[in-house]
C-alpha cells in the first residue's frame, strides 16, 4: 500500500475535567465515514479549543501516521487505541516525519495541502489518552506528526490515495525541525513548567539562548535562529503569568563563547570575532556571570528581558 489517508476525523471542543479544574479542548476526534471538505481553516465539523496553540491557516490539519500508532499500542502495551485519539484530523499510512520535509506538497481527494510544521505537544494529549506524561514523551520518542496548511480546498474522504505534487528542494524534514525544537524551545519550556511549582516569591527562572535569536548575520542558520527567537516571546509572555507571584523570567543570549563546540580557535573563529565590537570570544565564565547577576537580589526588579552577552556582535 502506498501512501494512503486511512481515516479522516473531525471533533468540535468540550470542557472536561482534569486535576481539579475546567479545559476547553478539542483533543477529542472521531472518525468521519463519508467525505468531508477541506478548508482553510478547517475540516468541516472540526475545531479547537485553544487557537492560541492550535489551529489556523498554518495548522489547519493535524497528520499522524498509522506506524506511530503502531509504536506507542507496543511501547504503552495498549490494544483501545482508535483513529482520531492523538487528536489528530487524518490518520495515514506511511508520510514518515523523518520524510516528509516542510514545504512538500500533496494532494488527497481534490484538495491540495502544504507541509507547514510539526505538531508542538502540548499536555491535552495527555488527557485524551490518560497518559499524563504523554507529551514528555512524544518528545522524547521523536513521533511528533505535522500540520498541514490547506492550499486547495476540496473533499477528502478514508481511503483516498496520497500523491506528491511538489517537493521541497531545501528537504528540512519534519523531524529534524522537531529536534532543534525539541532542544532549543521544548526543554526550556517543560523544564519552566517542572520547575514553577516548587518557587515561591523571589524565584529565578532564567533561560539561555543565542544572540542569533535577534539577528542573523550569515545564511544557513535560520531554522537554529527560529527557535531561538521563540524563546524571546516565551520569557516574555511567562514574565506577566509568573509576576503577581514574585517570580522573573529573564534569558541570557550568548555569542560567540570559546567552548568545545565552538572553540576560539576553530575554523570560523577570525569570522566570528571580527564581528564583535570588542573583538574577542566570551569565555563560559561570562555567560556564567550574567546569570549569577540575574539569580541575585540586586536583580530583583529585572524581568521578562534578555542579557546579551556577545562582544558587541549585535550592537
Amino acid at each position: 500500500m502506498g501512501d494512503t489517508l486511512v481515516s479522516v476525523n473531525v471533533g468540535m471542543p468540550r470542557d472536561v475535567s482534569w486535576r481539579g479544574r475546567t479545559v476547553h479542548t478539542g483533543i477529542w476526534k472521531s472518525p468521519v465515514a463519508g467525505p468531508v471538505m477541506a478548508r482553510t481553516l478547517n475540516l468541516d465539523g472540526d475545531g479547537q479549543g485553544d487557537l492560541a496553540g492550535h489551529g489556523g491557516e498554518q495548522r489547519a490539519v493535524f497528520v499522524y501516521q498509522l506506524d506511530s500508532y503502531r509504536y506507542w499500542q507496543e511501547h504503552l502495551q495498549r490494544a483501545d487505541f482508535t483513529h482520531g485519539m492523538f487528536g489528530e484530523n487524518f490518520t495515514v499510512e506511511g508520510l514518515a516525519d523523518s520524510e516528509v520535509c516542510v514545504g512538500d506538497r500533496y494532494r488527497i481527494g481534490s484538495a491540495e495541502f502544504e507541509v507547514t510544521q510539526p505538531r508542538t505537544t502540548c499536555y491535552r494529549v495527555g488527557i485524551r489518552l490518560g497518559v499524563p506524561e504523554m507529551p514528555a514523551l512524544l518528545v522524547r520518542h521523536r513521533r511528533p506528526g505535522f500540520y498541514f496548511r490547506v492550499l486547495t480546498q476540496g473533499r477528502v474522504r478514508a481511503g483516498d490515495a496520497i500523491e506528491r505534487t511538489y517537493q521541497d528542494p531545501h528537504r528540512l524534514s519534519v523531524a529534524d525541525i522537531d529536534a532543534l525544537l525539541a532542544v532549543n524551545i521544548r526543554s526550556v519550556v517543560l523544564a519552566s513548567q517542572a520547575a514553577i511549582p516548587h518557587l515561591g516569591e523571589g524565584g529565578r527562572i532564567i533561560s539561555i539562548g543565542s544572540c542569533l535569536g535577534e539577528r542573523v548575520p550569515f545564511p544557513g542558520v535560520t531554522v537554529y535562529s527560529m527557535t531561538k527567537s521563540a524563546l524571546l516571546s516565551f520569557t516574555r509572555g511567562l514574565a506577566r503569568e509568573l509576576g503577581p507571584q514574585g517570580i522573573t523570567v529573564n534569558l541570557v543570549q550568548p555569542g560567540s563563547t570559546d567552548t568545545d563546540m565552538n572553540p576560539s580557535n576553530g575554523e570560523q573563529s577570525d569570522l566570528q570575532r571580527a564581528m564583535t565590537a570588542l573583538g574577542h570570544y566570551g569565555r563560559p565564565e561570562d555567560i556564567a556571570a550574567a546569570v549569577a547577576f540575574l539569580a541575585s537580589p540586586a536583580a530583583r526588579q529585572i524581568t521578562g528581558t534578555t542579557l546579551t552577552v556577545d562582544g558587541g556582535a549585535n550592537a
